[in-house]
């Protein structure tokens, strides 16, 4: 069947290859629908529009520059030769990314529903003994406001252009081992780190603390990120995912979690995919993951532990499924598959 739309112009073999991906993907979407129907149905009329516009403006130039790059002497006819190739494959791993982003919120919104929260206590008071003072406290003197700013800035924008735009840089590859390896890595992220430890760990942060357990023991923290550049945007964003978690709402990028923590787990992933490709993107993406750790405990949303728990939990996760598709019998039914 692939042979026969292949001849047609129409190449699904990213589908045959990489059905380990979309079958996980179906199972894990479908459980959504049918534990909140009317949230997941909501969250992917938020994803759509909000991905495009961040997306388009930056995936435009780039590809335009791609062509020109890789066929100068036809960059459009070379582009459109690689839409024709590569477009379904493409389209099927982002409308994949669309239903798993959308059921990851939904079933992360529900979280307090299914474990009221009760992890913090345990880890302020581990690390406080451990460190001798609360860890963002110590970032915040250590680093001072410039380099602060940098986290706070590099945490937000920065960080879902390099989780989501590195999918779909991935999506547009040939298949292959390694690209099969990231996607389904990408998805058992969202379930085991993003769903099923963050239920298990159900925890705030330090930036809801005191909402949720009251008292004033975080009180500083507030007063820290405000004296900073870029730290409003953070207070505020904390309001507002606060007020969705009351009112009982699952809006956008809605859900209050923090061990383990999925901004570590993604940048973790696309270190170790970059480690792959090539030893400077490897350096590099390892640095700006080591960003997103740091900024993680000084903006206040996570603890020292939750990053940690994420590196080994991505780890393992990216292990296991090299090995899993590395196996001689998965590589026999992908190829004849394909």
């Amino acid at each position: 069947m692939t042979t026969s739309l292949r001849n047609r112009g129409l190449d699904l073999t990213g589908w045959t290859r990489d059905h380990h991906v979309y079958i996980f993907v179906t199972i894990f979407a479908g459980s959504a629908l049918l534990f909140d129907t009317a949230t997941f149905a909501a969250q992917i009329g938020r994803f759509i529009p909000r991905f495009t516009a961040q997306v388009l403006p930056l995936a435009v130039p780039a590809a335009l520059a791609f062509g020109i790059l890789r066929y100068p002497n036809g960059p459009i006819g070379g582009i459109a030769r690689l839409v024709r190739e590569r477009g379904a494959r493409a389209l099927i791993a982002v409308t994949a990314l669309f239903a798993g982003l959308a059921a990851f919120t939904t079933f992360k919104s529900a979280i307090p529903n299914l474990v009221p929260f009760y992890a913090d206590p345990a880890i302020v008071a581990l690390e406080s003994s451990l460190l001798g003072s609360d860890p963002w406290r110590l970032l915040h003197d250590a680093l001072g406001p410039r380099l602060g700013s940098f986290l706070l800035y590099s945490y937000h924008l920065p960080w879902f252009a390099w989780w989501t735009g590195l999918y779909v840089v991935v999506a547009w590859l040939k298949p292959s081992v390694l690209r099969s390896q990231y996607l389904l890595s990408f998805f058992l992220v969202l379930v085991l780190i993003g769903v099923v430890a963050a239920t298990f760990g159900a925890s705030v942060g330090p930036i809801f603390f005191d909402r949720i357990y009251g008292g004033e023991r975080f009180g500083d923290l507030s007063r820290a990120l405000q004296s900073v550049r870029f730290g409003d945007s953070v207070v505020r964003y904390a309001d507002y995912l606060y007020s969705l978690h009351t009112e009982g709402r699952a809006g956008l990028g809605g859900g209050i979690s923090a061990l383990p923590s999925m901004h570590c787990a993604a940048v973790t992933l696309n270190a170790l995919y970059m480690s792959q490709v090539h030893r400077l993107a490897g350096t590099l993406a390892w640095l700006f993951a080591a960003c997103i750790y740091v900024g993680s405990v000084y903006t206040g949303w996570h603890y020292v532990v939750d990053g940690l728990v994420s590196l080994v939990g991505v780890t393992l996760i990216w292990k296991g499924t090299g090995s899993y598709l590395r196996t001689p019998q998965t590589r026999t039914e992908s190829q004849l598959r394909a």
